[in-house]
């Protein structure tokens, strides 16, 4: 028969709680760097909507600020947006040209 070590038990657990860490650090950045203002309903679907669609707003803004080479910030970049949305897609533009 095989011996169980004190090591064989313990390697699960710290393997687990490693995890845990970073299901932990994933839901910080999630708190810190989406907008998520209010929840429009309790269901668990629509949270997880919103959820999705704060992801999806998150990574084109990233993607916009490295293929434009930007140097604002992400909320900088997302305050702008937001500000010009009623406005002519002129002004976006330019308020966005390289240079």
């Amino acid at each position: 028969m095989a011996e169980i070590t004190y090591l064989d038990l313990i390697k699960p657990i710290g393997k687990m709680y490693q995890s845990r860490c970073q299901i932990e650090l994933f839901f910080k950045h999630i708190k810190q760097h989406f907008t998520i203002k209010t929840y429009y309903s309790q269901s668990e679907q629509c949270v997880e909507n919103q959820v999705i669609l704060a992801m999806i707003v998150y990574s084109l803004t990233l993607l916009m600020k490295l293929e434009l080479r930007l140097k604002s910030s992400l909320f900088t970049i997302l305050r702008q947006i937001r500000a010009l949305q009623y406005e002519p897609f002129a002004y976006f533009k330019e308020s966005f040209a390289p240079g």
